[in-house]
């Protein structure tokens, strides 16, 4: 995917993430990962997880299901979602000075339970 192409989806990110639908599913997670923080459960592996759903719930509700689901599967595929949701985790992160307090699931139980 070349560079214009890449700015062109962020930039569909960023105005899904500032609609309404985008703010309201953001407000959730944070909303969250404060609980998270406060309770010593903080995760960045977590964090991100849920920053990238938010993301891609966003883009599904501003651009509707057929044309959603299909930038979806290409934000999934370039990447921009991981990047995005990374970056959102580490703006949460610097803003609360939240650590991670608890380490990932690994193996069978993160199978079972998830992460």
């Amino acid at each position: 995917m070349d560079e214009e192409t890449v700015r062109a989806f962020a930039s569909s990110v960023e105005i899904s993430l500032l609609a309404e639908a985008g703010q309201e599913w953001l407000n959730r997670i944070h909303a969250e990962l404060y609980r998270a923080h406060s309770r010593h459960r903080f995760n960045t592996a977590r964090a991100t997880e849920m920053y990238a759903i938010a993301i891609e719930r966003s883009v599904l509700a501003k651009m509707g299901d057929a044309m959603g689901s299909m930038t979806v599967l290409t934000l999934r595929r370039s990447g921009i979602t991981a990047k995005m949701a990374s970056e959102l985790t580490d703006q949460f992160k610097e803003a609360t000075g939240a650590t991670d307090q608890r380490p990932a699931r690994t193996g069978l139980l993160a199978m079972i339970i998830g992460k």
